[in-house]
């Protein structure tokens, strides 16, 4: 399992004294870890090898940071983790590189999982669920977003949602319903071959030994349809681009600022390419 990983080089030996041929193992180095983690052809290992090979700014250091790709296909940075900065520090760290005549880009997929879950549940967009659940309780938005959130990645949303007031399940039980069908529907294909595919039709496998559950998979769809859409943005920004960082549904690239429209553009069309109308909301920082 350790060598499956990618963690350890072994060599298993002969089991025959004759032979002389002992079990050996070596343990890889982290450099090692991290470069076979961009490993592959697909645009998540891509968009990590093309920004494992860049360095840029950011604040007062110049920066090459590590690109590995998670499960779901997200490109994530450590050494430093820049997606780990707070907004305020991460696009002041980012502006400082600004050059005359080029523009930071920050542009972001409005509430880009409940848009992509709707649009799987066949319910319109148009319908807010945050702003159901508040009418329902009296609660704040900051409250209700995890309530509802949480019925897609939960074991089982039925249950889950039988623990709220009752006026929030009367005014949402149909959503709930047509999500738990939809849940136990993918989670039952998945069980069969071990595997999901996002809405761009890449597949997502299960490791071995790991048990899942409907929530399990229904994230690995959602979010890994949300990366699949950064992603293939940020490749076609590495032509225009000085610096491209994603981060989860959302870009910020630095680039001449006759180009900034291309950020969203970018977005906008991978998303339309597989059939979803995403809001995308952009916010310019001008250099000197």
């Amino acid at each position: 399992e350790l060598q499956q990983k990618g963690l350890i080089e072994l060599n298993i030996g002969r089991p025959i004294k004759a032979l002389k041929k002992a079990t050996t193992f070596r343990r890889h180095s982290l450099d090692e870890i991290k470069t076979g983690s961009m490993a592959g052809d697909d645009d998540a290992h891509r968009l990590a090898t093309a920004l494992f090979n860049r360095s840029f700014v950011f604040g007062e250091k110049t920066i090459k940071p590590f690109w590995t790709v998670s499960h779901t296909g997200r490109v994530i940075s450590s050494n430093p983790n820049i997606q780990g900065e707070n907004s305020e520090k991460r696009l002041s760290g980012l502006k400082a590189g600004l050059k005359p005549g080029q523009v930071l880009v920050h542009a972001d997929i409005k509430q880009a999982e409940p848009t992509i879950i709707k649009h799987l549940l066949h319910f319109p967009q148009e319908r807010d669920l945050y702003q159901q659940y508040i009418a329902a309780t009296g609660c704040t938005r900051k409250d209700a977003k995890p309530k509802i959130n949480t019925l897609s990645y939960c074991r089982n949303s039925l249950a889950f949602y039988r623990h709220w007031p009752i006026q929030a399940q009367t005014a949402l039980d149909d959503y709930v319903k047509v999500l738990d069908r939809y849940k136990m529907d993918l989670f039952a294909a998945c069980r069969r071959t071990r595997s999901v595919t996002t809405l761009t039709g890449r597949t997502i496998n299960a490791e071995k030994g790991l048990r899942l559950h409907p929530g399990m998979v229904m994230n690995w769809r959602i979010q890994g349809t949300v990366a699949d859409v950064i992603n293939a943005a940020c490749l076609r920004l590495l032509d225009h681009a000085t610096v491209v960082v994603p981060l989860h549904d959302a870009i910020y690239a630095v680039l001449p600022g006759e180009q900034a429209e291309i950020v969203t553009e970018a977005i906008a069309d991978k998303a339309h390419e597989i059939g979803l109308a995403l809001t995308i909301k952009a916010d310019k920082v001008f250099g000197g």
